[in-house]
């Protein structure tokens, strides 16, 4: 379901840069839902987009419930990404602040100065990422489809980021 082979599963582990939280050391691929599938899947997507698996692992891990919690009446796909502003214009001295946002596509330049001049008002904005997370969705229920392994807790997942 995540074109992920064991050995680079395990090494994603040994690294901590699995997208969900610190679990019992013993947990086993046995133990690998279809939610963790959605997780790496998400995890990828942010990848493909030039960030780096530890970087994409840990927004995930940190704001994965933000995008599932999201209640918009809005139509469209769900995004998620973050901005990246920077107080000071300088490499060297400049401060920076990541801020997440998950909002539906309509809304997603509205919700990115909304969240800018809540936080970071004065901040220059130097960088963003966004992915498509009911895309990724559809894609992951697809695979699991053709596994034969979709459950409840996938599907509803799936209807929270509006995938069904």
């Amino acid at each position: 379901m995540v074109d992920m082979a064991p050995r680079p599963f395990d090494a994603m582990l040994t690294r901590d840069q699995a997208p969900w939280p610190r679990r019992d050391t013993g947990r086993s691929w046995g133990e690998f839902s279809t939610v963790d599938a959605y997780r790496v899947a998400l995890m990828h997507a942010l990848v493909r987009q030039g960030q780096g698996y530890s970087e994409a692992g840990s927004a995930i891990r940190a704001d994965f419930d933000d995008l599932i919690e999201v209640n918009s009446e809005e139509p469209g796909d769900l995004l998620f990404g973050w901005f990246i502003t920077e107080t000071e214009r300088s490499e060297e001295d400049g401060v920076r602040l990541r801020l997440t946002v998950a909002a539906p596509e309509t809304k997603w330049f509205a919700e990115l100065a909304r969240v800018k001049n809540i936080a970071a008002k004065e901040d220059s904005l130097i960088a963003f990422t966004a992915i498509n997370a009911t895309a990724v969705m559809r894609r992951t229920l697809t695979l699991a489809r053709l596994a034969n392994l979709v459950d409840d807790r996938l599907l509803e997942l799936a209807a929270k980021v509006r995938a069904v």
